[in-house]
């Protein structure tokens, strides 16, 4: 039987403010100040996980093609890179005036989920070159942290935050039992680590092994986000 190695802390979510044609981006309170000139091309749940992509009514910014915004709210689970790269897919490449691809933004809010489906969607992510972003009342932890990663272009935004913490294996008892920093696991995380972020990503496996809990982690704010090499954009 394939192990597991679970992230899923435990955070609260964050309560939606706005007006009447405000349209929140899905778990912050920065959103769409003037809903009528967004168009909502898909809006699915898939286990929990929804998953929105919108687009701007009046395209200026493409010669061809659409720009596309994707939103990603709720747990990651194992359908969720198939979702994506079927989206992905689907939706036409936006090219402005100057003959250039214009990258897609994701905003990211989750819990987490398995730390395969974090890599898996770090990796799609990587392929299409995404802009990952989280922004206010956002947070993006464990394997959604992960995934955040893979993005081409990284930000955290107003308040949002990212936490990481060390891979974990579930007993049916609810005992934790986080992987050695020397197996092959952490040697994994490490590897995908400095791929994505070079040598900032030494720092960031040290200070993820540092936290075996399934509810805290090392949690950091745009400033710390750039100050680590983490984010840079």
């Amino acid at each position: 039987m394939t192990k597991k190695y679970l992230l899923i802390p435990l955070l609260a979510a964050t309560m939606l403010n706005g007006c009447a044609n405000f349209m929140p981006i899905l778990g912050s309170t920065r959103g769409w100040s003037d809903s009528s000139e967004i168009i909502i091309i898909k809006d699915i749940n898939v286990s929990g996980l929804r998953i929105r992509v919108t687009q701007p009514k009046n395209n200026v910014e493409c010669v061809s093609g659409t720009h596309h915004t994707i939103e990603i709210d709720g747990p990651i689970n194992k359908d969720t890179s198939f979702a994506l790269e079927k989206i992905y897919k689907e939706l036409p490449e936006c090219v402005n005036k100057n003959n250039r691809s214009v990258v897609k933004s994701v905003y990211m809010n989750s819990y987490g989920g398995t730390l395969d489906d974090g890599y898996a969607i770090g990796n799609l992510f990587r392929k299409y070159g995404a802009s990952t972003k989280i922004s206010e009342g956002q947070v993006c932890a464990s394997s959604c942290a992960v995934a955040f990663l893979g993005g081409a272009y990284r930000s955290v935004n107003f308040d949002g935050k990212l936490l990481f913490h060390a891979p974990y294996i579930k007993s049916e008892y609810g005992r934790l039992a986080c992987v050695d920093k020397k197996s092959a696991a952490a040697e994994k995380l490490k590897s995908y680590y400095i791929y994505n972020l070079g040598n900032s990503g030494e720092r960031l496996f040290d200070r993820t092994m540092d936290y075996c809990s399934q509810s805290d982690g090392w949690t950091i704010d745009k400033g710390a986000a750039k100050l680590f090499g983490i984010t840079n954009n």
